[in-house]
């Protein structure tokens, strides 16, 4: 039998066994939180961090003329004037050239593929990526041209009463001409936007019309893959926006087409049938700028009491919110490239990512023509009237 002695150590032991436990809990637990408020706090300086400047790593010279046109092109960049088009990469290397003699050249690029059109004219290239392009010459006037991801083209001819919309494959011989949609400019009305689906199969059109002095706004919706093959035209649906006039439309990949109106925008998913996803109206506000990616659809509103500030809202595909703060930013044109918006002016350049911190704000020393994100979450091309600059963003100006 133990002694009372004993029985006072064994109660003291266990006493101490005890506060020793919960001083290796605490003491556990509090590292434990000290290191994620570590490694929260860097984590959001590496993806928050605000650069003042940066490096210029390599400049190619501009052998072009202020004529030419920039677009981004994969990663580098496509450029075209009247006499012709090039692409090259990020080191400015040529992946090649192709020549034409357009009045009024028009781009459209989807992956390794591009068309250029004569607007106005009758002859359109195509680009596969790899060679100098193929030619084609329509009867009609091109009014619009689009090119899908696989070579697939959508080209919307003007005539005096009526309106064609051509979609060939141009890379099968066998069945060039895939469809013909015509439209009666009575019936139907002007059509003022067209787009095809980045997989060639589905083609998107707004027409503006007149009905008892009334402007009349529609989209029609075509499908040429299996759901569209047993309808008039392949039109497989339409929706009336009556004088509230769609201006542009646009598919974001195979299934998703976005409307822009005067008004708000329009969501629409087109797996086969369309069917309204989402809609954001704007009462008593007009639409500054709208940007959209293959992610993100936003808009930039003018401010109601006409400050400098103005109200920025971004929303993913099925609706949800995920931005929305005022700005400040004086620009002339504004893009969203992967998760950052671009705000750019001749002198100045200001980008925000799409969680709201701003990533960079910068003035040049002398014009810019153009901006563009490489991949990277510090690499750009800043193009001027004389070179193109592949840069890297950094802690100060380097010159």
């Amino acid at each position: 039998m133990e002694s009372l002695v004993e029985r006072n150590d064994n109660k003291r032991y266990e006493k101490e066994k005890k506060r020793h436990k919960r001083a290796v809990v605490l003491t556990i637990s509090t590292c434990t939180i000290a290191a994620v408020c570590l490694f929260a706090y860097i984590l959001n300086n590496v993806i928050n961090k605000h650069y003042l400047g940066y490096e210029v790593v390599k400049t190619i010279p501009r052998q072009d003329s202020s004529s030419v046109t920039y677009a981004k092109y994969k990663d580098g960049l496509l450029k075209y004037s009247h006499d012709g088009a090039s692409a090259i990469d990020g080191e400015g290397k040529t992946l090649w050239n192709g020549s034409y003699d357009m009045n009024n050249p028009s781009v459209d690029i989807c992956g390794d593929f591009a068309v250029i059109g004569d607007i106005g004219g009758k002859e359109w290239y195509v680009y596969n990526g790899s060679d100098s392009g193929t030619k084609f010459e329509e009867t009609l006037p091109i009014a619009q041209i689009k090119i899908a991801g696989q070579g697939v083209v959508a080209v919307l001819l003007n005539d005096k009463d009526s309106n064609e919309i051509h979609l060939y494959n141009p890379y099968d011989s066998s069945q060039m001409l895939l469809a013909k949609i015509p439209t009666n400019l009575s019936e139907d009305g002007y059509p003022i936007d067209i787009d095809l689906s980045n997989d060639g199969k589905k083609i998107v059109t707004s027409y503006m019309g007149v009905s008892k002095g009334e402007i009349q706004c529609k989209v029609s919706f075509y499908n040429f893959d299996d759901v569209g093959k047993d309808k008039v035209n392949r039109m497989v649906g339409g929706v009336d926006f009556g004088t509230d006039l769609i201006h542009k439309v646009d598919f974001v990949n195979d299934d998703t087409v976005c409307m822009f109106g005067e008004k708000g925008f329009f969501v629409y998913s087109m797996g086969e049938l369309p069917e309204e996803v989402f809609k954001k109206t704007f009462k008593n506000q007009t639409i500054k700028s709208i940007v959209m990616n293959e992610n993100y659809i936003g808009c930039i509103l003018q401010s109601k009491d006409g400050s400098a500030e103005y109200p920025l809202t971004l929303y993913r595909y099925n609706g949800k919110k995920v931005l929305e703060q005022k700005i400040n930013y004086q620009y002339d044109e504004v893009k969203l490239e992967d998760d950052e918006i671009l705000f750019t002016s001749d002198m100045e350049c200001n980008i925000l990512r799409t969680n709201g911190s701003e990533k960079l704000h910068t003035v040049f020393d002398k014009k810019i023509d153009y901006v563009f994100h490489l991949s990277g979450k510090e690499n750009y091309i800043f193009i001027d009237e004389s070179k193109i600059n592949k840069v890297k963003l950094s802690g100060k100006i380097k010159v």
